[in-house]
């Protein structure tokens, strides 16, 4: 339930240009959901993820009434349930806090899907399809190592690397059927 209300959000709010965009709420103009919480926080507050359920009833929510006076530029997002922050309540930091030394801005691991076909002689009739998949992974170091890492694509010396770039493993391939398109 989590992982396909994260997708959700994913696709409602992306492409991020950086971890903080992904993880904190619009603050500039915003006045939408998208203000309210960040990706993760809006996939848990998800009507459809049920981690959180027994904390959603109206009587435990926050009402405009309980912030009344306050100086909220944004009062929407003073409410909810009364027991977020609490331990048994699960918000995005219990979920960033374990993979917060490995999260990149940045992937470097791809999926890659592709399809091909073998036409007959007449160039229309297709006689055989085929899909496969590909998860391939980028590395720093360039394909010939003479060239550091850190040297800028403009510096390299070693022809390889001017064509190839950075050094790409194949870390697993399989063929599809048409059912998994």
């Amino acid at each position: 339930q989590l992982a396909e209300a994260i997708v959700r959000q994913v696709k409602l709010r992306g492409p991020f240009r950086s971890l903080g965009e992904f993880v904190n709420r619009r603050l500039a103009g915003s006045t939408d959901e998208k203000a309210l919480y960040g990706a993760l926080q809006a996939a848990l507050e998800d009507a459809n993820v049920t981690i959180n359920a027994n904390y959603r009833a109206a009587a435990d929510s926050i009402s405009a009434s309980d912030i009344a006076g306050t100086n909220y530029a944004f009062q929407q997002a003073a409410l909810g349930s009364r027991y977020q922050g609490t331990p048994a309540y699960i918000s995005q930091a219990d979920i960033l806090q374990p993979i917060a030394p490995i999260i990149n801005a940045r992937s470097d691991t791809f999926l890659i899907r592709t399809y091909g076909e073998a036409l007959a002689q007449d160039g229309t009739t297709v006689l055989a399809k085929a899909w496969c998949e590909a998860v391939v992974q980028r590395y720093p170091e360039y394909v010939n190592p003479t060239d550091k890492p850190e040297t800028p694509v403009t510096a390299l010396v070693q022809a390889e690397n001017k064509t190839f770039g950075r050094r790409i493993s194949l870390k697993s391939f399989r063929w599809l059927s048409d059912k998994e398109i």
